[in-house]
């Protein structure tokens, strides 16, 4: 057998590359979950939300579910660390934090060049690690339909997967996929949010400036930095489709897209819509209070 050959037997294709980079991420994200949900690390869990430590009612198992959640909602956006069985060659990239990630595919003169198409080794495995967060999302909303947030937050996880996986798949739209990761820019804070109220410290000083931050950091990605990101996206599908129509995607999958971009842009505006009313009732109980 030649060099060649078994050169080529020992690197594995980009494809499987990203395979193993999202099967080891989802196990990781699943390993987490359950290592705090069931596991007899739950009983630390329960000590920190109740006075009374470990519960076995209802709405404790509902709380340690979703603060596993949170949990490995954490570890995907700030504490990434990627299986060195996915990508061997890459692996210095695979401890930098997702929007630093995110950030640097912006950033990067090739990427930005040639957005549909371009990829390298850091966007690569910036679309499989989040591919994996999605799916494990995904599980989750299905496993735990109403402690997850219901069908509002199934839809986005499965909207957000298909274009990830599509991505991944494909080895396409890796620069869109780094603006689409900033929208999770508020992220953090919301789970901030929950975790102080959960465990009580809804009264602290600082929870006003933690759901104002929430709200303000929402509207600028959601609601602004969203459609920017909608209509970029379409221009490039749309010049593509006009002048390499033999390469370019199909009429029906950026449909698809377009139908997922309403959905995802109509569950923003739900959302933030939401905060304000909250904000707002907020606002007149104080008032009425004085």
């Amino acid at each position: 057998m030649s060099t060649e050959s078994l050169g080529a037997m020992a690197l594995p294709t980009p494809q499987l590359r990203t395979g193993r980079a999202i099967a080891s991420h989802v196990f990781f994200y699943l390993l987490i979950d359950i290592l705090i949900s069931v596991s007899p690390f739950r009983r630390k869990v329960d000590r920190w939300f109740y006075v009374d430590g470990p519960q076995q009612t209802k709405e404790a198992r509902r709380t340690r579910a979703q603060f596993a959640m949170r949990v490995v909602g954490y570890v995907f956006l700030t504490l990434m660390l990627a299986s060195l069985i996915a990508a061997p060659h890459a692996c210095p990239l695979h401890f930098l934090p997702q929007f630093p990630r995110a950030i640097k595919v912006l950033l990067s003169p090739s990427l930005r060049a040639d957005p549909l198409y371009a990829t390298d080794a850091n966007s690569e495995m910036m679309i499989a690690v989040t591919a994996a967060y999605f799916v494990y999302d995904i599980l989750i909303c299905f496993v735990r339909f109403r402690a997850s947030g219901g069908m509002p937050f199934l839809a986005h996880g499965l909207i957000s997967g298909s274009a990830f996986l599509y991505s991944a798949r494909t080895h396409k739209l890796q620069y869109f996929g780094g603006m689409v990761l900033l929208w999770e820019a508020s992220t953090p804070l919301l789970y901030a949010r929950w975790m102080m109220l959960k465990s009580r410290r809804h009264e602290s000083r600082w929870m006003p400036l933690v759901n104002y931050a929430f709200m303000t950091l929402f509207f600028l990605v959601r609601i602004v930095w969203a459609p920017m990101v909608y209509r970029t996206f379409f221009n490039a599908v749309g010049e593509d489709q006009a002048l390499h129509p033999e390469r370019a995607m199909s009429k029906f999958t950026s449909n698809l897209f377009w139908v997922g971009f309403i959905i995802m842009g109509s569950l923003n505006l739900y959302w933030f819509s939401m905060m304000v009313r909250a904000a707002a009732g907020r606002s007149h109980d104080k008032h009425k209070a004085v």
